[in-house]
């Protein structure tokens, strides 16, 4: 008889880019490689590899989840790890994650540990270990945030995120000739009563791109009507992250200390045009109770062909009125996309009977569960808020 080769994978990552963590990377994945070929009871399952990602949140490793995809599909008997940390930092998202190894018959070893999932105190000694490590992650952090503070303090910004119509030198925002004019006659129209969708046309037409590439769209327009780089000035802390470990990003409302510079660089926006400009804003500002609801799926279903969210789609057809989700690639035929339409009720079903509960909730739903990730063959990974999954598959006759 012909003994069954296990099927090892390895994964590998540093959370900083340079050239000395790129040689880092490199000769880890040259060790894993080595060894697992050189064994003659493995088969090479594939080495998977995360360069400049911090390990605090496995959700923006795309390498790690695809890796994790494969072992829960059966293709991976065995993860070698170079250490806890490499693997991940967050203590509950280590945890869930091994466990749902774990019921898929799949194993993580961990070498600078000597420490396998499938060993008998295997769990707790993960979580001790794991705890240090999420530990030392906040102590990073700290030191990082003390050294942010001291720079705001200074009037230096922490990093230069990218302003359209001007460009970075050093720490200084200069006039981007090209760019500049642009943003000086959107607020000048906006301020004498043009339409944000009119403006956003004309936009577009001059050929102008934003800072990523794309066609400017009505939120972008918004945003630079609302940011007060344009009158010279420079706001420092508008953000900050709550803890380190899950990265919760929030607006600053007061909770921290906010830095203005001002006469920091060349204004594009004169100080009226700015204040007609907030004016209008705030009297275009429609009341709480008159906004859109949010829907239970809104902001939840995740495109795995092409990593958009669905959108809800209502289309009155005859006597009926067909609720229906839809990828927005799909729909806007922005690339191509094999994904399925998904019919909302039998969504609320197949959630509901996810979640254990005999009616769907909304609140309950979306206090449960992060994102749905939906395949084109209409298999749903459902990501709860507390780390676990859960993967079911849509069908119409449910």
């Amino acid at each position: 008889m012909i003994k069954q080769l296990k099927r090892v994978a390895a994964y590998c990552r540093v959370s900083v880019e340079s050239e000395l963590m790129q040689s880092s990377i490199t000769n880890q994945i040259t060790h894993f490689t080595h060894k697992i070929n050189n064994n003659p009871l493995w088969q090479n399952a594939g080495v998977f590899a995360d360069y400049g990602i911090s390990g605090t949140n496995i959700k923006k490793r795309p390498q790690f989840n695809r890796m994790i995809a494969l072992a829960l599909q059966g293709k991976i008997d065995l993860i070698l790890a170079k250490s806890l940390q490499r693997f991940a930092r967050n203590t509950v998202d280590l945890l869930a994650t091994v466990r749902q190894l774990k019921e898929h018959n799949v194993e993580v070893f961990f070498e600078k540990e000597n420490l396998s999932t499938f060993s008998h105190d295997g769990e707790l000694m993960l979580s001790i270990m794991a705890s240090f490590a999420q530990e030392e992650s906040r102590n990073i952090s700290d030191n990082v945030r003390w050294g942010i503070k001291k720079r705001f303090e200074q009037g230096l910004p922490n990093g230069r995120n990218p302003v359209f119509g001007y460009d970075w030198v050093d720490d200084d925002l200069i006039v981007n000739e090209n760019e500049g004019w642009i943003v000086t006659k959107m607020f000048k129209d906006y301020a004498d009563g043009k339409r944000v969708r009119d403006i956003v046309a004309w936009v577009n037409q001059t050929g102008a791109k934003t800072r990523k590439g794309n066609d400017f769209m009505p939120a972008t327009i918004k945003a630079m009507l609302a940011n007060p780089t344009y009158t010279g000035v420079l706001l420092l802390c508008k953000e900050y992250v709550g803890d380190p470990i899950i990265h919760d990003r929030h607006k600053n409302k007061g909770e921290l200390p906010q830095y203005l510079v001002e006469d920091h660089h060349e204004p594009l926006v004169d100080e009226e045009t700015w204040q007609k400009a907030q004016q209008r804003t705030e009297q275009n500002r429609q009341p709480e109770r008159n906004r859109k609801k949010v829907n239970a799926f809104t902001g939840k279903l995740k495109c795995k062909d092409c990593g958009r969210n669905f959108q809800r789609i209502t289309q009155r057809y005859k006597d009926q009125i067909p609720i229906y989700w839809q990828c927005y690639s799909r729909r806007n035929h922005l690339v191509e996309c094999h994904s399925i339409n998904l019919d909302e009720f039998i969504l609320e079903k197949i959630a509901a009977r996810t979640l254990g509960i005999k009616k769907f909730d909304t609140d309950f739903f979306r206090e449960q569960v992060e994102v749905i990730e939906v395949e084109p063959d209409g298999t749903m990974e459902f990501h709860f808020t507390d780390g676990r999954r859960k993967i079911c598959k849509y069908e119409k006759s449910q």
